[in-house]
């Protein structure tokens, strides 16, 4: 019986994927960019299984600090790996989600040793669960919400932090 399985599992990896694949393109606000907003494309297989795979990237800036001056604006790389759990078109979701700052976002205090990081270079991290609507047939209105716990170092050691998303979805076969 026990080499029946791996047979039963080239079968199940050879057989033709026909669900069909949806796609996103939207602008975040303080989501998956953490700290500034984004145009992030999102992928996702769009099936009646009540979990899905998802992943995304994007183009966004964030701030060094909150003052409006240009030097505390780095441009970033959001990124995002989760699951859409549902199975229709409201969906909860759940993953990781990040940036890459493309420039130094850290800011050095006075005496700090540089020779540690030289680039300044930080890569925050952040798990994400949300509500997400895609549109009910074909083509449309996408729009998402979550909730992130944001992890630092001070004397609050996480707080909650909110992001929206609103763009158009569509699917493809």
């Amino acid at each position: 019986m026990k080499s029946v399985w791996p047979l039963l599992l080239l079968i199940a990896l050879s057989l033709p994927v026909t669900a069909q694949l949806r796609q996103s393109v939207y602008l975040e606000g303080f989501g998956r960019n953490i700290v500034g907003p984004a145009l992030m494309y999102e992928r996702t297989r769009s099936s009646e299984r009540l979990l899905n795979l998802e992943w995304g990237a994007g183009i966004g800036y964030v701030y060094r600090s909150w003052l409006d001056e240009p030097q505390n604006i780095v441009a970033s790389l959001p990124l995002q790996l989760g699951a859409n759990l549902g199975r229709r078109h409201h969906k909860f979701e759940m993953g990781l989600a990040g940036f890459i700052p493309l420039g130094p976002y850290r800011e050095y205090e006075d005496g700090a040793d540089l020779d540690d990081d030289p680039s300044g270079h930080v890569y925050p991290i952040t798990l994400y669960l949300g509500y997400k609507r895609y549109p009910k047939e074909g083509n449309g209105l996408y729009l998402h919400f979550n909730l992130q716990p944001l992890v630092n170092n001070s004397w609050i050691p996480v707080f909650p932090w909110l992001g929206a998303g609103i763009g158009y979805s569509f699917q493809k076969k």
